[in-house]
């Protein structure tokens, strides 16, 4: 029978607790719990922590015809590639097992053997040292694209926000009216399909066509049940007394695709926070989004298995994946001491009390959006 520090010492050797903070898969999330950001925005190594991002995209009118010794023609807004300063922030956190799970662990060494003991302290670490940092990269995604500002704590206590360029006419904020007098999406006879299709010209106008919308569940339900997609609802669910119209979650996706829109995703995911659970849309009170996402022909391919060190590449299997119509990516730096990019996670045994295990996680990050107008923000305002 192991002890646990026999236990530990073979999870070090074989470099779990690496893999685990390397691992390119888990910023996606759980299949119970996806984490949808990271699929047009997902992590990319950096090497740098401070470095000029150059590869930011403008749509702009095409040059305009001349000839051949005549003085060339200024066009408004003409720059095709811009850049963004990407000065990269840190997060960190720490646990310690407590004596519960300690001897919770040891038990099961003493009763069932290695695998199921390996799966409790593997669950802790990725919990409590991984998933802090995966939950915090998808909040910055959602507020870069939304808010256009990621805002971050500094070392000294001082809010810090982080500005991103998004043109003015990429958003469009609508009035919800009172509680008694909703306007807007939530007020009868609202057609919000002006506001959806409004969004779709402006970004195929610049050559990115829709393909994808994204929304709270609340939003979805404002949107199943506003009169005008009701409307447009030729089916019927029959009940006691006479059919009726109903929109369902599919039936939504199956109208707004017969308006030759895509289908919207209803973004359900959150994280505790201090005030309780919250939503990575939720980034303001008060207001509700629905993301339009055009096609970028951005692709993005990454690796989806890890066995060692990222300044090994040969511990990167030849398995990959492919991320297509990307709007940037999460840049990963360097942590203080480190030699290649990537996530950290320090673990150690301590005698004192509590006897058992500890650890702490860092890193360096910040999402760049690399096709600022290839997506579309509609902010829908509550009756107030």
């Amino acid at each position: 029978m192991k002890t646990f520090y026999e236990l530990y010492e073979q999870l070090q050797k074989e470099r779990y607790f690496e893999r685990l903070a390397l691992d390119p898969l888990a910023q996606f999330g759980s299949e119970q719990q996806q984490l949808l950001g990271a699929r047009l925005m997902p992590e990319r190594p950096v090497e740098e922590n401070s470095y000029e991002e150059t590869q930011v995209r403008y749509r702009t009118k095409p040059a305009l015809d001349n000839n051949r010794y005549s003085p060339t023609q200024k066009q408004d807004n003409s720059a095709l590639i811009g850049s963004f300063r990407v000065d990269l922030g840190h997060t960190d956190t720490r646990k310690d097992l407590t004596g519960k799970e300690y001897e919770d662990i040891g038990k099961l060494l003493m009763r069932d053997g290695d695998m199921q003991a390996i799966a409790n302290v593997i669950n802790f670490v990725d919990k409590e040292l991984v998933q802090p940092h995966i939950i915090k990269n998808e909040i910055q995604r959602w507020q870069a694209w939304l808010l256009a500002s990621v805002t971050r704590e500094t070392a000294n206590g001082d809010m810090q926000a982080i500005d991103y360029y998004r043109p003015d006419d990429h958003i469009v904020t609508v009035p919800g009216g009172t509680i008694a007098t909703p306007a807007g999406w939530h007020a009868d006879g609202y057609d919000l399909f002006d506001d959806i299709e409004a969004g779709k010209e402006k970004l195929q106008a610049l050559g990115y066509p829709l393909v994808g919308m994204y929304s709270t569940p609340y939003l979805g339900r404002v949107m199943r049940t506003n009169s005008e997609v009701i409307k447009r609802n030729g089916r019927t669910i029959p009940n006691d007394t006479a059919p009726r119209a109903r929109v369902t979650e599919s039936i939504l996706s199956v109208l707004l695709e017969e308006e030759d829109y895509t289908g919207v995703t209803l973004y359900n995911g959150g994280y505790e926070s201090e005030n309780g659970f919250k939503r990575y849309m939720d980034v303001e009170p008060g207001y509700d989004y629905l993301l339009m996402v055009g096609g970028t022909q951005r692709s993005y391919e990454m690796a989806s298995e890890y066995t060692g060190a990222v300044s090994d590449p040969s511990k990167f299997t030849d398995s990959s994946i492919v991320l297509d119509n990307t709007l940037g990516y999460y840049a990963v730096g360097k942590n203080a001491g480190k030699n290649a990019s990537g996530r950290t996670i320090h673990t150690w045994m301590q005698d004192r009390k509590p006897v058992g295990m500890a650890g702490e996680s860092y890193q360096t990050g910040l999402p760049v959006i690399t096709d600022p107008q290839a997506y579309y923000v509609i902010r829908v305002q509550r009756p107030a």
